[in-house]
């Protein structure tokens, strides 16, 4: 395997609330497990160790102890794609990522 390509593709995005927190979500094909994944992501390292820190009893990381490579948090957004449905598979990654999206933030505006 040629360790240079990536395992993942994502689409980063992000809203003022979380630029200013130097944050940003991305929605993650991962290819490995062959599921659509939400990540919480830090602009470097510290800001992702920063805020591990604070949601590092979330739910989301139930059963981590060590931050994941890369983010802060990852979610399943949908464990077993439909490739030849696209139209439902949009959907159900759209209503599923803006439902975690949204809670995650409402977490990390009370915690902060």
């Amino acid at each position: 395997m040629d360790k240079s390509k990536s395992l993942n593709d994502y689409f980063p995005f992000f809203d003022s609330f979380l630029r200013s927190r130097k944050l940003r979500f991305g929605i993650v094909l991962n290819h490995k497990d062959v599921r659509f994944e939400l990540w919480l992501m830090g602009q470097n390292a510290e800001d992702q160790r920063n805020y591990w820190e604070l949601l590092k009893d979330a739910k989301w990381n139930k059963g981590r102890s060590v931050m994941p490579r890369y983010s802060v948090l990852e979610v399943v957004l949908v464990e077993a794609p439909d490739f030849n449905d696209l139209d439902t598979l949009s959907a159900e990654i759209i209503n599923r990522g803006i439902s975690v999206t949204e809670e995650i933030q409402d977490i990390i505006k009370r915690i902060e």
